[in-house]
This record gives C-alpha cells, structure tokens and sequence, in this order.
C-alpha cells in the first residue's frame, strides 16, 4: 500500500473520530457560576433574528425563533446559577433572587417605557391607555395583548414585544419556588419539569381546539402555554447536574444527531399547517435545541463555532441583546412615523437603536452593577484563555 494511500487513510480516520469524539473540557456538565462560553454568541444569534424579521423580513426570518432561543437560553443559565447557590450554600435565598433579578431586568425597561411614553406625547403621537402603561411595568404585556385581541382594540404604543419579558419574569417568579417545593431534590425536580412538557403542549392543544379564545394568539404569548420553552433550558441544566457527566448524553452527541436537530427546526419553519404551528412546534423546537446546546458545548468538532460565538463584536451584541430586544420595535416605531421606511431609514434605525442600547447599557444598566452584586450577583470571568487552549488540544 503506497504512503499517499496510508496518509488518506489515515486522514480519513482522523475526520471519523472527530465526528465522534465529545469532552466536557469547555463546559462542566456540574452547574457552577462560571462563564459559559458560547452563549453572549448566542444570545447575539438570536436578537439578530428578532431585529431582522421586526425590520422588515419577517417574511423569510422567523423572529418568533429568536424568542423561543431567548427563552431556552433563560432556563439553562438560571438553572445553573440556583442549582450552583444550592449546592454551595445549602439553599436558595429567594429575597436575594429576586432582587436581583428586579436591579438586572427593571431599570432599562423603566428607562426604555418612561422615555417612549413621554417622546410619544412631546411629538403629538399620543399616549399609552392606562392599563398598557400598567401592563409593561408590570410585566403583564402578554396578557394585555391576548385581551386586547379578544376585545378587538389595538395597543397603541409599540410595546408588543414586551410579552416575551412577561413570560421570563413569570418564570423568574415561579421556578425558585418549584425548586423548594421540589425539596432541592434534583430527582423530584426532574420529575416536576418533565411532567410540564408534558402537559403544557396537552394544554396548548385544549386551548387551540376546544376554548373559546383566540388559540393562535393565546399559544403564543401566554406564560401558561410558552413557558416550556424555557422548562426545555431548565431540564437540560438538571439533567446534566446530575449526571456530573457527559457520558449519558453520548448517543445526542455527534454528527447524526446534530444534524437530526437542525433538520427539526427546518421542518418547524416550513410546515405551515396552524395545528401544529401553535401546538407541537414550540415542543420540537425546545428538545432540538436541548440536543445542538449539547452538541455546541460538548461534541469537537463545534470548537470552532464556540470561537466565533466568542469574537468580540458577537459578544458585545449578545452583551446587550437586552436593551437591543427593548429598543427595536420603538426605534422602528419613530421612524417609521417621522420619516418612513425607506433604505436610508432603515439603517437610520440601526444607528438609532444601536445608539440608544448603548446608553442603556453603559449609563442605565451598568449603574446598578454594584447594587447587584450586594445581593449576591457574581460576574463571569472572561475565558477566552480557556477556549484557546481547548481548540488548541482539540486539533492537536
């Protein structure tokens, strides 16, 4: 046998192991407080395909998908960090919880609400009624939209997107508690949230089939029919944890499955029969992306996407997908009214939203850094040190 052929071979072989070999170098499957490479990336992935599809092309970007990533991505890292609380000190201080999550969430949406509504009045617009003013400091917009469908009346100001912030805080509100009624016992937790997607897509099909109330609007931004996107993130964090060990995980792993997941999501943006768009999809999205968040962190041969969710410019985006998500729909909003939506305004609104997110986060967000961290808040090292070096063994 001539050498080319023994080094084809070999080269060959090489590819066949790296499509199969997997490690647990880059992320602990134990929830800890660490940083998590990959995920500001993520994050950026997707408030892009929010801004796109608000932009104008919603035709052919699905920012509905960005949401349900959003989500999914919530119940993954806040699982990790009170599992981590628990497992360190005993238990979860829920006071301190939520503060927390009031100082990191309410100033920019206060900021973002206050600003829009006095704008709207000093430019002649209008002004928000009373309950949608209510309804977006008070994290109840998904349930002020669904009445306003079922009563006929449009919401004035462009506050729409506030629903999906309702739905997580909910779930900030909530999870905690199931966790302690749960005893802390990661077992019975399994149980809880597995018994939720279950039951959740059960209910989604009672509403859309057989409830008077608009099943379509209903499904999609009520917290009692969307949160087992985010229940999807939980159950991975706990199924890990317990395990302490990628090794159950290995058949999800790989070429085969990854692809089997990215096929999942495809269909899920071409099948249009509404059944299944607003019952069985958002059930089929939250497992594909349990099965690529495993592949991301734990299957080689996605080191080097892990690298470029990490270039600074992705990061930076992902940093500030809040104040991105929150000013979007506002910007376009205003400029639409003043100016119309022509190219040149089209990337006015970039400038604009990206100016406004960067005020929100420099000034308004990163004030009440220190406030967090008195309630406990820990802030992630960077590990880009790490991610070399792990990319470096990988094609060693």
């Amino acid at each position: 046998m001539s050498r080319q052929t023994l080094s084809t071979n070999g080269v060959i072989k090489n590819i066949r192991e790296q499509f199969k070999s997997y490690d647990a170098k880059l992320l602990s499957p134990t929830a800890g407080h660490g940083y998590i490479p990959g995920l500001d990336g993520l994050r950026a992935i997707a408030v892009l395909i929010v801004l796109l599809s608000h932009f104008g092309l919603s035709h052919i970007i699905p920012g509905g998908f960005g949401v349900t990533v959003f989500f999914f991505i919530s119940g993954f890292l806040i699982t990790r960090l009170l599992i981590s609380e628990k497992e360190t000190y005993g238990k979860i201080a829920l006071k301190n919880f939520y503060i927390r999550r009031i100082i990191r969430l309410y100033p920019a949406l206060f900021f973002m609400v206050i600003f829009t509504t006095i704008f709207y009045s000093v430019m002649g617009f209008g002004s928000p009624k009373p309950i949608e003013f209510l309804a977006a400091l008070g994290y109840f917009t998904n349930i002020f939209q669904v009445m306003s469908h079922i009563n006929d009346v449009e919401p004035f100001m462009p506050w729409v997107h506030l629903w999906s912030l309702a739905v997580e805080e909910h779930f900030y509100l909530l999870f905690p508690i199931l966790m302690i009624a749960c005893g802390l016992k990661w077992d019975r937790l399994t149980l809880a949230l597995s018994a939720c997607l279950i039951l959740i897509p059960v209910w989604r099909f009672v509403t859309f089939h057989y409830l008077s109330v608009p099943g379509a609007t209903y499904n999609y931004f009520m917290t009692d029919a969307r949160i087992d996107n985010i229940v999807w993130g939980c159950l991975l964090t706990v199924l890990l944890h317990k395990k302490q060990s990628i090794e159950p995980f290995k058949a999800l792993i790989g070429f085969t499955p990854f692809m089997l997941a990215v096929a999942t999501i495809l269909f899920c943006f071409a099948y249009r029969d509404d059944s299944f768009r607003f019952v069985w999809r958002y059930s089929l999205q939250g497992f594909a992306l349990a099965v690529l968040m495993l592949n991301l962190f734990y299957w080689k041969m996605l080191r080097t996407a892990i690298k470029l969710l990490e270039l600074k410019p992705i990061t930076w985006i992902g940093k500030t997908s809040y104040g991105l998500y929150l000013w979007n729909l506002p910007i376009y909003n205003i400029v639409e009214r003043t100016l119309g939506t022509s190219a040149a305004c089209l990337v006015l609104m970039v400038v604009l939203n990206l100016l406004m997110t960067a005020f929100s986060y420099y000034v308004v967000e990163q004030s009440f850094l220190n406030l967090r961290k008195k309630y406990g808040s820990k802030q992630p090292q960077d590990t880009r040190v790490l991610i070399n070096n792990v990319s470096l063994q990988t094609n060693s």
